[in-house]
């Protein structure tokens, strides 16, 4: 193969290879993200449970300050959660994106109006609270965190579905029924 054509094949497959977008899938807790990581990565498909990136995902406190989740878990009351942001770390997610790509992000934070548009495309999974609550206290939960364990929480929760929504929707995600089969889920979500 001469040199030009071998420089040529290899633009080719970078450029292949970045199209293949980095997409981010959020949903309050609830609405199937581990789950839909889980039947991603059987069909082959690079994918990361947000919670994951530790490099990335931060607590931070009403003062700014970095803040560890409670290690006992029923410490994480309404009081703590009022109190507290979770965070992406926009230079970390940066980096992450760059040494991973292509990838698919499954995840939720309190600043995605300003990382989503370090993602190719965005996806909201919409999920009623009362659809939210009953899978949080499902015994067969497979997620990457505890949270919903606790009545707290899941009163916290109804809150943060309501500011959720109407985020994904000023910020034009594509929004997709997290009420529906995975399988119809997965349909919708475009990895070309």
């Amino acid at each position: 193969m001469l040199m030009h054509e071998q420089s040529l094949c290899v633009i080719l497959l970078e450029i292949e290879y970045r199209l293949m977008p980095n997409i981010l899938v959020t949903g309050p807790a609830g609405s199937g993200k581990s789950y839909l990581s889980k039947k991603l990565s059987e069909k082959g498909v690079k994918t990361i449970d947000g919670d994951a990136m530790t490099d990335v995902c931060r607590w931070f406190d009403k003062n700014g300050n970095r803040d560890e989740f409670p290690e006992d878990i029923s410490k994480a009351d309404a009081a703590w959660f009022n109190s507290h942001v979770f965070l992406w770390d926009t230079p970390s997610l940066i980096e992450f994106l760059s040494k991973n790509e292509p990838i698919v992000v499954l995840g939720v934070c309190d600043n995605i109006a300003e990382v989503v548009k370090y993602f190719d495309r965005a996806y909201y999974l919409k999920v009623p609270f009362s659809v939210a609550k009953e899978r949080l206290l499902n015994p067969e939960r497979q997620a990457f965190t505890a949270f919903g364990q606790h009545e707290e929480q899941r009163i916290a929760l109804e809150k943060m579905i309501a500011d959720a929504d109407k985020k994904a929707a000023d910020l034009g995600m594509t929004i997709i029924d997290a009420t529906l089969p995975a399988d119809e889920i997965l349909r919708l979500i475009d990895l070309a």
